[in-house]
C-alpha cells in the first residue's frame, strides 16, 4: 500500500479536536496491522499531516481524553 492510501486512511480515521486531528494509539496500531505496514510508517504520516497521536497505551504522551 503506498503512502497516499495510508494517509486517506489515517485521515479519515482522525478526529477533530478542537483545531487539532488526533488519532488514539490503540486506533493507530490496530490500523498499521490492517493495512500492513509497519507503525513507525503510520508515526510518519501522522507528523507530516500534523495528527496528534493521544491516549498512548503506554501513558508516554497524548493524556487520555475524556469521552
Amino acid at each position: 500500500m503506498d503512502d497516499t492510501e495510508v494517509r486517506q486512511k489515517l485521515l479519515g480515521a482522525a478526529n477533530r479536536d478542537g483545531e487539532r486531528l488526533v488519532l488514539s494509539c490503540e486506533r493507530a496500531l490496530r490500523l498499521a496491522t490492517e493495512l500492513g505496514v509497519d507503525v513507525r510508517r503510520i508515526g510518519a504520516i501522522c507528523q507530516a499531516e500534523a495528527i496528534k497521536i493521544v491516549d498512548c497505551q503506554l501513558g508516554c504522551f497524548g493524556g487520555r481524553r475524556r469521552e
